[in-house]
Formats: structure tokens, sequence, C-alpha cells
């Protein structure tokens, strides 16, 4: 049973695929995991180019860099995880890479399964 997406949905998806690329490292910070290993709370972020509005000699124009941007919210918004009160993602399961687990179905999700294989690219900071 397939469900249709909400416009929120679809326009999470669409800021996520604009800032993480299919060959983008993603950077996993993890807060805490529970006594019994059995969850996990964690934050994921990209280095990504932020477009903002910068005056120079009294006009203004777009400008990008490159910025660290958290995409726990995104995340949330696209239905691709659940946040705690503090705004970080909770992941329960054990037995495997939880950082590996989120960064893979996030690739998946936003560019398909052949692209979370082969752009699997991930840093615990």
């Amino acid at each position: 049973m397939k469900t249709e997406k909400t416009q929120a949905q679809k326009e999470a998806i669409k800021y996520l695929k604009s800032v993480v690329k299919k060959d983008s490292e993603l950077l996993v910070n993890i807060h805490s995991v529970s006594a019994s290993g059995m969850s996990r709370k964690m934050s994921i972020y990209v280095i990504a180019g932020v477009t903002f509005w910068k005056t120079k000699e009294g006009k203004d124009y777009k400008a990008t860099q490159k910025d660290l941007v958290k995409l726990n919210w995104h995340l949330k918004k696209a239905d691709f995880a659940s946040l705690d009160k503090n705004g970080q993602i909770k992941v329960s399961g054990c037995g495997m890479d939880m950082a590996f687990s989120v960064t893979y179905n996030l690739k998946c999700a936003l560019y398909g399964h052949k692209e979370g294989i082969k752009n699997q690219q991930y840093r615990l900071i």
C-alpha cells in the first residue's frame, strides 16, 4: 500500500536533494546510547553550499559559501526519521551500525538503492 506524500514532505525531500548530493559525505554525531544498547540519539550533518544575501556598496546580491547544515528537522519533515524532545534523531535496534543505517536509508530514499550502496560515505564526529 503506497501512501501519497504531502506537500511538506515533497518540499523537505526537494531541500534534502539540494544539499545532500549522491556523493556527499554525511557527518554523524551520536549524542547518547541507552544503557541496554537498544537505542541511540544522533544528529546528521552535511557540508553544503548555503545561499544568503550580502550587501556590497549599497547593492544586495546572493552569495554562496560552504557551511555545516544540520539535517534532523528536514529528515523529520520528510518522514525519514523521528525526533526526541531535543530535536535529536531516535534510532532503535542493535546488532548493526546505526549511523550506517540512517545514512544508507537517507541516500536510498533520495536516490534509490543502487546509489545508496555505491555512495555510502559517512563519518562519526
